[in-house]
């Protein structure tokens, strides 16, 4: 006969089944995701690195700052995702 306690292992054992198996999907599909954002981040920071090459050479100083601040932005939440 099983005591008490080995009952209520074998249900809570039971009832943390269906959480791992859920947790286990979500995990894989941030996974996922993550892999996505880092090929989009390095063909960002790519183009990102030519823009701002040739808008070195561009007389507007703003038009550098400007967009030196907008890619700032994209890395932060590029940050962020990881």
């Amino acid at each position: 006969m099983k005591s008490q306690a080995r009952i209520n292992t074998e249900k809570l054992l039971k009832a943390r089944t269906p959480v791992r198996a859920n947790f286990t999907k979500t995990h894989k599909a941030v996974m996922a995701e993550t892999d996505t954002d880092k090929r989009f981040g390095a063909q960002l920071k790519d183009v990102d690195e030519k823009i701002l090459e040739l808008l070195l050479d561009d007389k507007d100083d703003s038009a550098y700052i400007t967009e030196y601040d907008k890619i700032q932005e994209y890395d932060d939440r590029l940050d962020e995702a990881h």
